[in-house]
């Protein structure tokens, strides 16, 4: 078995928000790494550290030690050129999905007004469906299971 290359790695991750006496440890030292095509959920209690963590994963906020990899390269998005192209090649999933969607909306009417906003309004519905298709299989989804169905039926 091949052993997958790593997509994106923490080693000691800590941030500290606030000084002397006021200081208020985040996160304390993590380290990950996550494979290509691996799905990681980041869970815990209230309070632990999660949206931190994935704040500076996606480069929002700043470490206060460690260091980040990406695609086995140290991240370094000091210039807003490299930020960008960071951001192009990352992304999250926030923790309430079902305020992101209208919840009358069934998930296939979704996906095709995303095709309608990227100009795809006059491609045949055949194409639409191809296309909802091949990118539920990207994030390793059938789209046949997700058709006809609500957001929070998933």
């Amino acid at each position: 078995m091949t052993e997958k290359k790593s997509c994106l790695k923490g080693v000691g991750l800590t941030k500290v928000f606030g000084l002397g006496r006021n200081r208020n440890m985040a996160v304390d030292h993590v380290d990950f790494d996550f494979a290509e095509g691996e799905i990681v959920s980041i869970v815990g209690e209230s309070g632990s550290g999660k949206t931190t963590l994935a704040k500076m994963l996606l480069g929002l906020i700043n470490t206060t030690e460690g260091e980040i990899y990406f695609q086995g390269k140290k991240r370094d998005i000091r210039s807003q050129k490299a930020k960008k192209e960071y951001w192009t090649n990352i992304q999250a999933i926030f923790q309430d999905p079902f305020s992101s969607y209208n919840i009358f909306n069934k998930i296939d009417s979704l996906f095709l007004d995303c095709i309608n906003m990227r100009g795809g309004k006059h491609l045949p519905q055949e194409k639409k469906i191809e296309m909802m298709t091949e990118a539920c299989s990207f994030v390793n989804l059938k789209f046949a299971e997700l058709t006809n169905k609500y957001p929070f039926e998933l």
